[in-house]
């Protein structure tokens, strides 16, 4: 993923946690939240004390660009989104994991 559609500043996570809509899953929690770019940014938080091993957490974090790329829709709305991973998210099995992202895709757009 480019670096322009990463969510990078300090300021702007501070107004995504602060003012976004907040969206539950079993196995992350996502935050939205509308930008004032014609693109949107990302971000993709994997806690090291949810899972201990970097190999995992950078695993997850690949699968979920991956998705991004390809999966998510060049929309209208330019957004900023948090995806933060909870305990479950390394345990599931790359399809079932793209199905999680997929089902909150509708939640995220709208």
């Amino acid at each position: 993923m480019k670096r322009i559609y990463r969510l990078r500043s300090k300021k702007d996570f501070q107004l995504l946690f602060k003012a976004g809509k907040r969206i539950e899953t079993p196995a992350f929690r996502i935050i939205v939240r509308k930008n004032k770019l014609l693109y949107s940014r990302f971000a993709f938080i994997a806690a090291k004390s949810a899972e201990k091993r970097a190999v995992k957490r950078n695993m997850v974090r690949r699968r979920s660009r991956e998705w991004i790329r390809k999966f998510f829709p060049l929309t209208d709305v330019s957004l900023d989104v948090a995806f933060i991973f909870k305990k479950s998210a390394w345990a599931l099995p790359r399809n079932d994991f793209y199905k999680e992202l997929t089902n909150a895709k509708e939640k995220i757009i709208n």
